[in-house]
């Protein structure tokens, strides 16, 4: 799928809306991709069969859409696959690999955006995400171990945090192995400047990536300087939040960048890899795999 491909530190937002989603961006080496997730079934009444839809508005939802058909089915079968149990030489795979050929030891991002009740659609993520688990695919973080143990895949929440929830599984873990197995989007524009700073919660433990939108870091979605791209002061501002993501050890990602004119998008891409964003949010991934 992605043989000839290097991996490319860009996030796919709104992956569904591609023409094949998962696999537009698979075959280009994206690192990131982002899902909106609905848990429509009233919250009193829902079980593992219901469903958690794939959609920007809830308007335009279809039974195909779910996360189970667009994302988690066709991650696991082609994990499998490439984690044989052996090949055709007659050796077990040792190592579990991931699904970048030159890459097989990156993990893919996985963004989940809950749209809907917080801890009743993560309730019901993990019992999606259940199959996954139990054959080692997913990231998790290692309570007794006090680490984060990278797999295949690393599911990480945005929108309606469930974080209180979260927390709280601290001392007693979902699935009751001394594992949490999903991570927190982190506010990129309110992120302490150290690890001694005081913070909602320990970023350590609970986050891979810290994200934010161009408006809450500089106070505007324009590119102040025009044909030049981002001004000196938003660069400023721009600097400071990767530095204290980077002192933390968080991938960074900025999102409500100018699209239009291309000539302005493009500088700014051009500016914020300057400035060693990890994460090039997009919606044109033809435009960016080319850039």
């Amino acid at each position: 799928l992605n043989k000839d491909k290097l991996l490319l530190p860009i996030h796919s937002h709104n992956d569904y809306l591609r023409e094949i989603p998962l696999f537009d961006s698979l075959s280009k080496g994206i690192k990131s991709i982002e899902a909106d997730v609905w848990l429509l079934d009233d919250v009193n009444n829902y079980n593992e069969f219901s469903e958690l839809y794939i959609g920007h508005d809830n308007v335009f939802l279809t039974k195909k859409q779910t996360l189970t058909e667009l994302y988690l089915k066709p991650l696991e079968k082609l994990l499998d696959e490439i984690n044989c149990q052996d090949n055709e030489l007659g050796e077990t795979c040792k190592d579990m690999n991931g699904v970048f050929y030159n890459s097989p030891e990156e993990s893919l991002y996985l963004f989940i955006d809950i749209k809907t009740d917080a801890d009743h659609t993560y309730t019901l993520l993990m019992k999606k995400l259940k199959d996954l688990i139990f054959s080692d695919y997913v990231s998790y973080y290692d309570f007794k171990e006090d680490k984060i143990v990278l797999g295949p895949i690393s599911i990480i929440l945005t929108g309606n945090i469930p974080i209180d929830l979260l927390i709280s599984e601290e001392n007693k873990s979902f699935y009751q192995d001394g594992r949490r197995y999903v991570f927190i989007d982190a506010p990129l524009e309110l992120l302490p400047k150290s690890k001694s700073e005081d913070s909602p919660y320990d970023y350590s433990k609970f986050s891979l990536t810290a994200s934010a939108s161009l408006y809450s870091i500089t106070g505007t979605e324009e590119a102040l300087d025009v044909f030049n791209g981002l001004s000196s002061d938003q660069l400023d501002s721009i600097n400071c939040k990767i530095e204290a993501a980077h002192s933390l050890d968080l991938k960074t990602r900025i999102w409500g960048t100018p699209e239009f004119p291309k000539q302005i998008r493009k500088r700014v891409w051009q500016q914020l890899i300057e400035r060693k964003i990890d994460l090039l949010n997009v919606d044109d991934l033809e435009s960016a795999y080319q850039f």
